[in-house]
């Protein structure tokens, strides 16, 4: 179903946001906070050290830009080449504008797009789809939780460090689900 959805996403920077949450696994107030200097192209790496939440405003106007809650949700975690590919194209086209820096958001430029923006865009693209079951931004994070499990058979205590959870615990409550489905399958 992803890859019917992208399919129809034709604005580069939703070309790159949507892979990211799916594959990464990020949350949306994560992958909102990225800038240029936490992606490492040549370690395939991005660094999640912040989130910002584009609902609440600082005094002077800008987006709240915060810390994660726990130690747990800072982590240095690897995207693949699908992820990457997508990134480049949207820096190259992001180094064209003018004052371009290192500090600008992946997703937005010198300040990151609203999370209404995003939800109303990915509203638009599943409209594109109909067969497909329109999910929130949270749902790409539990769909990559899915593949992680099912597809690429990711053990509980390296998703919980992949997701940023504070605990394996944490990890088996929410998708203990998904690894039942792998627990059945076994002999199959």
């Amino acid at each position: 179903e992803f890859l019917q959805f992208i399919q129809v996403v034709d604005d580069p920077i939703y070309e790159a946001l949507f892979p990211l949450l799916f594959y990464e696994g990020l949350r949306i107030g994560e992958a909102n906070a990225l800038t240029w200097s936490d992606i490492d192209f040549d370690r395939m790496k991005l660094s999640v050290n912040k989130t910002v939440d584009t609902k609440l405003r600082n005094t002077d106007g800008s987006y709240l830009v915060q810390e994660p809650k726990t130690a747990s949700g800072y982590r240095v975690i690897p995207f693949n080449e699908i992820v990457s590919k997508r990134l480049k194209m949207l820096q190259e086209r992001q180094m064209k504008m003018k004052g371009y820096a290192d500090s600008w958001y992946v997703f937005g430029g010198k300040k990151p797009i609203s999370q209404s923006q995003i939800n109303k865009r990915k509203k638009e693209y599943f409209a594109r789809v109909p067969e497909i079951k329109e999910i929130r931004v949270h749902g790409f994070r539990h769909s990559c939780a899915c593949y992680m499990i099912n597809v690429k058979n990711v053990n509980p205590t390296v998703l919980a460090a992949y997701l940023g959870h504070s605990s394996t615990k944490e990890t088996l409550d929410t998708y203990s689900s998904f690894y039942q489905s792998a627990l059945d399958s076994i002999w199959e």
